[in-house]
C-alpha cells in the first residue's frame, strides 16, 4: 500500500504533529496531480496512428467474402440484380416468348454423345443440338464429352441424337431442370442414381422410350439411336408422368446495344484430348457466338444449321476417375459451389455457381453475389476442373 494510503488509514490514531501531516497530504496529493496531468498531456500529444488503407481494403474484403460464401452456401439470400429481367410468359430456358401453356410442361432432358476418333467410329455431326435451349458439356471415361441437350415444351424437334448411356452425374444434373430424362442405358450406378432420385425416366432400354435406328453411316449399334420431342412426350403420357413442372437457373435480360459489346472475342475450352476441344467465336453484329469442335465448325447433320450460342458458362468443379470401376467412369462433382465464368456480349463476368441440393438448379452470380442476366437463346455450359483450361480473348 502506498504511503499515503497508510497516513489515511491511520489518521483518526495520530494524535501528534497534525500541522505536519496534513501539509504531506498536501504535497503528496500535488504530485500526484502533477504525475497524472504529465501523463495525460503526453498521451493526447501523441499522434493517433490512422488505419491502414490495405487494412480496411483487406477487412472489406473479409466481409465481401464472407457474405458471399454465405449466399453460395444458402444462408443468405443473393443480392440484387444489376440488371433488368424481361417480364411476361417466356420459356424458363430460352427466354423466348411463349404464349401458349407450354411454358408450364417439363423439359426434355437428352444424353447425347460426342464420339469421334480419329480413323475411328465419329458420330459428328448430330442432329438436334442447334435446336436445343440449354447444352451442358462433361468429360466422360476416355476423355470423351458428352451433352445433356436441355429442350422446352415450346420446340418441337423431330431427329436428336444419337443419344446414349447416363452416369451418376448425368442424372444428377439432368435433376436440376426438373425434366423428362432420356438416355439409352446406364451404368450400374447410373441407373441405381436414377431410381434414388425419382427423376422421370424415359429410358429406350428400361422404359421403351420410343427411338430408331439410323444406320445410314455404318457406325456400330450403340452410337445409332435417334428419337424426336413428340414421340417422348406421348410416352411420358403413356407412362403416366405429370408434365408440368420444369426448373432453369437462367434469368434474362435484353442484349446490350451494339455499342456496349466487346470487340472480337475466341474462347477455347481445353479438354485434353485434342478432337473434344471446344471454340466459341464471338460475333458482334449478331451478338452471339459460333461454337467449333475438334477444330471443325458444328453443325447439324440434317439441317446444316450452324451451332450458335448466346451465352457461355464455364463452370468449375471436381472432375476425377472413379477408382473403383473397371471401365475408367468419371466422378463429377454436381453440388456446392465454385467459380465461373459467363461470356455474353463479347465480354465476360467472373464470378460463382452454387447448388446447395441436386433437386435445385445452379445458382449463378457475379463476383459481388448479384443474380447474372442472360440473353435470350440458347446457352451452353462446360464442367471443367481448372480456370487454366479457358483461353479467351476478353479475359487478357
Amino acid at each position: 500500500m502506498h504511503l499515503l494510503g497508510k497516513i489515511i488509514k491511520k489518521g483518526n490514531i495520530i494524535k501528534i504533529n497534525n500541522n505536519y501531516l496534513l501539509l504531506y497530504a498536501l504535497i503528496s496529493i500535488s504530485i500526484l496531480i502533477l504525475m497524472t496531468s504529465c501523463k495525460g498531456a503526453k498521451e493526447v500529444e501523441e499522434p493517433i496512428k490512422p488505419t491502414e488503407e490495405s487494412e480496411v481494403a483487406e477487412e472489406i474484403e473479409i466481409i465481401k467474402e464472407t457474405k458471399i460464401e454465405k449466399i453460395l452456401k444458402g444462408e443468405e439470400e443473393p443480392l440484387e440484380p444489376t440488371f433488368e429481367e424481361l417480364s411476361g410468359p417466356r420459356s424458363k430456358y430460352s427466354g423466348v416468348e411463349d404464349l401458349s401453356q407450354t411454358v408450364k410442361e417439363r423439359p426434355i432432358a437428352i444424353l447425347i454423345e460426342n464420339l469421334c476418333e480419329p480413323g475411328g467410329q465419329c458420330v459428328r455431326p448430330q442432329d438436334g443440338l442447334a435446336a436445343a435451349d440449354i447444352v451442358i458439356e462433361v468429360t466422360d471415361e476416355g476423355g470423351i464429352t458428352r451433352y445433356i441437350a436441355i429442350f422446352g415444351a415450346d420446340k418441337i424437334v423431330n431427329e436428336i441424337g444419337p443419344f446414349r448411356s447416363s452416369r451418376p452425374y448425368y442424372s444428377e444434373i439432368a435433376f436440376g431442370f426438373d425434366p423428362l430424362f432420356v438416355h439409352f442405358g446406364a451404368s450400374g450406378t447410373g441407373y441405381e442414381n436414377i431410381d434414388h432420385l425419382g427423376i422421370l425416366d424415359l429410358c429406350a432400354a428400361r422404359t421403351k422410350a420410343p427411338h430408331w435406328r439410323d444406320t445410314s453411316r455404318g457406325l456400330d449399334s450403340e452410337h445409332t439411336a435417334y428419337t424426336k420431342t413428340t414421340d417422348l412426350r406421348q410416352a411420358a403420357k403413356d407412362l403416366g408422368y405429370d408434365l408440368e413442372g420444369g426448373k432453369s437457373p437462367l434469368k434474362f435480360k435484353a442484349d446490350a446495344l451494339e455499342d456496349e459489346r466487346g470487340e472480337e472475342d475466341i474462347i477455347i475450352i481445353d479438354i485434353p484430348r485434342p478432337p473434344y476441344q471446344a471454340k466459341y467465336v464471338y460475333n458482334k453484329e449478331t451478338n452471339s457466338y459460333t461454337k467449333y469442335v475438334g477444330g471443325v465448325l458444328h453443325t447439324d447433320r440434317k439441317s446444316g444449321k450452324q451451332i450458335i450460342a448466346k451465352n457461355l458458362i464455364v463452370q468449375i468443379t471436381d472432375i476425377t476417375s472413379d477408382i473403383s470401376s473397371e471401365k475408367g467412369h468419371m466422378v463429377v462433382r454436381t453440388t456446392g459451389y465454385g467459380d465461373a465464368l459467363f461470356f455474353m456480349d463479347g465480354k465476360v463476368i467472373k464470378g460463382t455457381w452454387s447448388r446447395t441440393s441436386v433437386a435445385d438448379p445452379c445458382l449463378y452470380l457475379d463476383e459481388e453475389g448479384r443474380p447474372i442476366g442472360f440473353n435470350v437463346g440458347s446457352t451452353w455450359i462446360s464442367f471443367i476442373p481448372s480456370l487454366d483450361r479457358v483461353s479467351s480473348t476478353s479475359l487478357q
